[in-house]
């Protein structure tokens, strides 16, 4: 294995290797193209992918996600030092209408698109005896290997870094090749160079890179060799232990007594895993959502407008986006519109941002007729806990802003106190104490210390 952080032999547990593809290996884990559970791809040391295995037919029937998994964790596992051997095959498409992504190929999977260009040939040059064992079966080729100009996946380039200042190479070590030294088998690396210099005219790249990820080996499908036994014969050259027979895929066919109804089993259960993942899945969006509105004490910018939006919805009032000038959006409460401005800060509540919401009042009141009364909502001091906020050197609204707000009818909303309030209205389920008391006070709002229905 190439790169990684070195350890002490005698503390690291031994090597572990996982085949991705097909199953059925002595002493290694594996898991098939449609298996619904993933491995933690980043914690094995070799990963061996079988592509002839992702048949037409398991690709039509391949999950995207899974694929779009498997990229970011092999870009960790790569970053990390653990070598990829792909047994490669010539490549097939599976359209999928009104899907996104449109189709599908049988390397999606890899965080490099890896090319193979059907062109057939028997001439074959040995560059090193690496997987002798296999390599020495084969006999002819059907096509030879490459990495495309544009093989770099998104998942790639958001480790390391966009092409637009990022430079990424794929040198290779050739294994066999053919007679004008196309690759049939080799040994690649990526490479990552960051600019020594970010001139926007000029940028100057170091000539060693910055980093440099574990090996991938693509080795080519061999005529005549069943996918399986290719698969075992280059697992014994990487682990070093001898493989037992591995069933060819006519062994499938084979009925033993007893077996379907194992596997019938198998499939019940299954199906409940199915049913009580799909059940975790929906428990889990509904906790994510619930614990957005911890975003009230943190956020800033549109999220922590988006999220103040939700809330003031939740507790009964009507959202409509900004109309009469560039509020954050206009609150409809009791038949009566109040325009409300969120700020997320490190700092204190500023005088310039109570003088903005003041600026928009007026323009509402030009563009009206009627005098409005505004509401500014402030996420101040957010980097550090709600409960060190407010003192005396980090006040929410200095004295200024309130004596201000006061003179203009302005309503001042702390964020930690509306979290509060929220919390209670979540438990009590009636908003409208939270609202009319933002709307019917001027300066600090004091929310009330209970919710109408909650209980003493």
């Amino acid at each position: 294995m190439n790169g990684g952080t070195s350890q002490d032999e005698t503390t690291r547990t031994p090597a572990r290797y996982l085949v991705i593809g097909s199953s059925g290996y002595a002493g290694v884990e594996s898991t098939d193209w449609n298996d619904r559970a993933l491995p933690n791809i980043v914690d094995f040391d070799f990963i061996l992918v079988d592509v002839p295995a992702l048949t037409a037919e398991k690709l039509a029937a391949a999950d995207y996600r899974r694929f779009e998994e498997m990229r970011k964790q092999l870009v960790r596992f790569l970053h990390s030092g653990g070598e990829l051997v792909v047994i490669t095959a010539p490549r097939i498409v599976h359209r999928r209408e009104n899907s996104y992504p449109d189709h599908l190929d049988n390397y999606d999977w890899s965080p490099l698109s890896i090319g193979a260009q059907m062109e057939e040939g028997e001439s074959l040059v040995k560059k090193s005896d690496e997987f002798v064992d296999y390599l020495s079966r084969m006999k002819k080729w059907d096509y030879y290997l490459f990495f495309p100009r544009d093989c770099l996946s998104s998942e790639l380039t958001d480790f390391y870094g966009s092409t637009y200042d990022t430079r990424y190479s794929t040198p290779c070590t050739p294994i066999v090749v053919n007679r004008y030294d196309k690759v049939l088998a080799g040994r690649y690396q990526i490479q990552v160079r960051r600019p020594e210099s970010k001139s926007a005219r000029y940028k100057k790249y170091p000539s060693e890179p910055d980093s440099v990820t574990g090996d991938i080996v693509l080795l080519p499908r061999i005529e005549g060799l069943d996918n399986r036994e290719a698969t075992a014969v280059v697992l014994q050259t990487l682990t070093g232990a001898q493989q037992r027979s591995v069933e060819p895929e006519w062994c499938d066919t084979i009925e033993i007594p007893g077996v379907a109804q194992v596997a019938d089993q198998i499939q019940t259960h299954h199906n409940q895993i199915e049913t009580l993942l799909k059940e975790i899945a929906a428990l889990q969006e509904k906790m994510d959502y619930l614990n957005n509105y911890k975003r009230l004490l943190y956020g800033s910018g549109p999220e922590l407008e988006d999220i103040v939006s939700l809330c003031f919805s939740k507790l009964g009032g009507d959202i409509t986006p900004a109309r009469y000038s560039q509020e954050e959006f206009i609150l409809v409460f009791r038949e009566t519109e109040y325009l409300v401005e969120v700020k997320g800060t490190g700092k204190s509540c500023a005088l310039s941002h109570l003088r903005q919401l003041s600026d928009y009042l007026l323009k509402y009141q030009e563009h009206t007729g009627k005098n409005c009364k505004g509401i500014l909502f402030a996420n101040t001091w957010r980097a550090i806990p709600p409960a060190e906020r407010g003192t005396n050197d980090k006040p929410i609204f200095p004295d200024n802003v309130v004596s201000r707000a006061e003179q203009w009818d302005v309503a001042l909303v702390s964020s930690t106190d509306f979290f509060s309030a929220f919390l209670r209205f979540l438990n009590a389920g009636d908003g409208s104490a939270v609202l009319d008391a933002i709307v019917q006070q001027k300066g600090v709002v004091a929310f009330p210390l209970q919710t109408s229905g909650e209980s003493t």
